[in-house]
């Protein structure tokens, strides 16, 4: 399918996010958004030509970093046809795509939104095979047909009957689609190192924020967006403090596991609420600290509740029973924070103790069950996540442990080309 890949100037990628070490999570949540938004921008700016798609001269160097070895090219050539096979099968069918196909017209129209042919901004997944739509199949063909082999012939034209020089596009070919579903899943594999750069702090991952980004990018929350409506999962030290203190009340008699599972139950719905705001309950926060204070939902914090006392008069490095054993909360919330644990519940966003059966859990299926705790999954936001993330994650993983050993011996050349693009 590759005829062949363009090498770039710099034969490496250069969006590097340098943060000070010196400075705080919510400073550098901010900082890597200024960046993510810098990037996207940048690419946006630099290309108004209406008759090919937009230029990104930082995909360009990041797709350069494999293909500038022979190794490692074949290696994400590989890689990138499994995302293909896993996130695209359509483009599998060996069929030609007519306009009439409205079902396949519009995952088409996707990739070309994916791949920044249309011309204008929004939407453009109506079904239809118009005029936006045949520029933006005509502007891909123009950009990538240097690199794809007969891509210049897979075009379907129907002549005009009033003038024989005037042709409208009725249909695609196979390898059309084909060559169109390999730059949609590059295209998602650079955003992923993106999002993965922009939620890593002091050499961890938030890999819960970063799954969220990259789930919202495949299943297309930001086509037809210059920018990504980016809006990370945030975890500060409140967020810390306050999980940690919320899982002593409600589970210090728990096993490790068990309050695994609890803090995984913050963080789900507060994912829950990022992922599809309108289809989980107002008590859902977009912040973890947040969803742990909401009323009535976590009952130690409730005022009545005779642990509210007693959590809120933890002391973080204390000499007390209580206060060791909130320490090694703290640290324990920073470990599946930063996804070193992963959580045993499935993506369970409600749990109660098996003494009590309030009325949510009637004719609910508990998807985990540890101690004294049964885990639901009411909303199924976070293992809908999941499910789609996990598909990809081996892949991504490889690209980026494979980029981080190409540019390990570049890296001073690597931070000197990115200053100019971040005002450093």
């Amino acid at each position: 399918m590759f005829k062949k890949f363009n090498k770039c100037a710099s034969g490496m990628a250069i969006f590097a996010f340098v943060l000070g070490s010196e400075a705080s999570v919510a400073e550098q949540v901010i900082s890597s958004e200024i960046q993510l938004n810098k990037i996207f921008q940048h690419s946006v700016d630099k290309n108004n030509n209406n008759t090919v798609c937009k230029s990104d001269i930082f995909k360009d160097d990041y797709v350069a970093t494999f293909t500038n070895n022979l190794d490692t090219k074949q290696i994400f050539i590989q890689g990138i046809d499994e995302m293909v096979v896993k996130l695209f099968p359509f483009s599998l069918l060996d069929t030609d795509i007519y306009q009439d196909d409205t079902t396949h017209v519009e995952e088409l129209q996707r990739m070309l939104m994916r791949a920044e042919c249309f011309q204008s901004g929004g939407r453009k997944d109506d079904g239809l095979m118009g005029y936006e739509t045949q520029t933006a199949v005509t502007a891909f063909v123009q950009t990538y047909a240097h690199k794809y082999d007969g891509l210049e012939d897979s075009i379907i034209y129907r002549e005009n009957f009033l003038s024989k020089s005037n042709k409208s596009i009725v249909g695609v070919k196979p390898n059309f689609v084909q060559a169109l579903a390999i730059e949609s899943a590059i295209q998602i594999s650079y955003r992923a190192e993106l999002f993965r750069a922009a939620n890593t702090y002091d050499g961890k991952l938030n890999s819960h924020s970063y799954n969220l980004a990259v789930y919202q990018e495949i299943i297309g929350d930001n086509l037809g967006k210059d920018v990504p409506d980016y809006e990370p999962l945030r975890l500060d030290e409140k967020d810390i403090d306050i999980t940690a203190r919320t899982v002593f009340g409600e589970a210090r008699n728990q096993s490790v596991e068990g309050q695994i599972a609890v803090i995984n139950n913050l963080i789900n719905r507060t994912l829950s609420k990022l992922i599809e705001s309108d289809q989980v309950p107002v008590r859902f926060e977009r912040k973890v600290s947040e969803t742990a204070l909401a009323k009535l939902q976590y009952s130690a914090w409730n005022m009545d509740d005779p642990n509210r006392e007693i959590m809120l008069a933890l002391e973080e490095n204390g000499s007390s029973d209580n206060d060791k054993l909130f320490n090694d909360l703290i640290k324990l919330v920073k470990q599946v924070f930063y996804g070193e644990v992963k959580d045993p519940s499935n993506g369970a966003d409600h749990y109660h103790t098996i003494n009590v059966n309030p009325v949510w859990s009637v004719g609910q299926k508990p998807v985990y069950t540890e101690g004294s705790h049964e885990f639901y999954n009411l909303y199924s936001q976070v293992d809908k996540m999941i499910e789609v993330t996990s598909k990809v994650e081996d892949n991504l993983s490889l690209f980026h442990d494979l980029r981080d050993y190409l540019l390990d011996d570049n890296s001073r050349r690597y931070a000197s080309l990115a200053k100019p693009f971040f005002g450093q």
